[in-house]
């Protein structure tokens, strides 16, 4: 009997260390994509020091967030993500053309990763 509850405590161990991943990688994206629209309607407004300021924070949100993340969700995934959000505050201090682009890039991977963390019935078979 006691393996039985042995077993049990480790399979719910489990189940509760993968729902815990998976609200705080939705929670993380969930925070950076808020940010990251920030930093979209102040380039938007042409209000680059804003838009400056939201993207410093939006990378220590992302620095902040990482070491978990990088223990839930594998280092490629991240590796993107993180290059697409440093070549943000460059961008914006050039006023560059192609800073819709890299926070449309930006907004894509969040989302992926996001969207990735749903617990889906077919993805288990």
């Amino acid at each position: 009997m006691s393996r039985i509850r042995l077993s049990g405590c480790i399979l719910a161990a489990i189940v509760s260390i993968c729902i815990f991943s998976a609200v705080y990688v939705r929670r993380s994206c969930l925070e950076l994509l808020d940010i990251l629209a920030r930093v979209q309607v102040h380039t938007e407004q042409a209000d680059y020091a804003a838009a400056a300021q939201a993207a410093v924070e939006l990378n220590q949100a992302w620095s902040h967030a990482m070491p978990r993340l990088n223990m839930l969700v594998s280092s490629d995934k991240l590796t993107q993500i993180g290059g697409a959000l440093s070549r943000l505050i460059p961008l914006i201090d050039t006023e560059n053309d192609e800073l819709g682009a890299e926070i449309a890039t930006s907004r894509t991977l969040l989302e992926q990763l996001y969207y990735g963390e749903i617990p889906v019935l077919n993805r288990l078979f």
